[in-house]
């Protein structure tokens, strides 16, 4: 009898604390235009070269892994964790405002709501996990739990 009291007083407390506790934030308010940082890549055209100073935009990029019955990326689900977007600005990592993880994806958002003024380096880096070794994708890391940059673009833009 005892012992049930004690779960029954754990288990209410549990949830008082999850009803008690605020929401999870929503994702921020996007406004402004999108600004793609893969430009000068073939197939990911245009690239902007000039944007308005002080205008509102966003970046979002990230990687999303092939999956499906004709793709070795079945089994790199699991690692979705393992990947990531970083963004720089000017040589300066920004941190993100909103991270989305969904199946075999994840994204990173930045929003720039008051916008940026002069000629700014904006950098991506896109970066896989060595876990998939197994799988035939990356050679060459040292441990499975290790990441590398796969891919990495820099955008300078004249913000006037």
């Amino acid at each position: 009898m005892r012992r049930a009291l004690v779960l029954l007083v754990a288990v209410a407390a549990l949830i008082g604390a999850l009803l008690a506790a605020p929401a999870a934030a929503g994702p921020p308010e996007i406004t402004g235009e999108r600004i793609f940082l893969l430009c000068g890549i073939e197939g990911f055209d245009p690239c902007i070269e000039e944007f308005p100073a002080g205008e509102a935009f966003w970046i979002i990029h990230g990687v999303r892994l092939p999956t499906g019955p004709d793709t070795k990326m079945k089994r790199a689900v699991p690692a979705v964790g393992h990947f990531d977007f970083k963004l720089y600005v000017d040589g300066a990592e920004v941190a993100k405002d909103w991270t989305f993880h969904g199946g075999a994806a994840v994204f990173g958002l930045y929003v720039f709501p008051e916008g940026m003024t002069g000629e700014v380096t904006l950098t991506g880096e896109w970066y896989f996990s060595c876990a998939l070794d197994e799988i035939g994708v990356v050679e060459g890391c040292e441990k499975p739990a290790d990441t590398y940059p796969a891919l990495s673009n820099d955008l300078t833009i004249l913000f006037n």
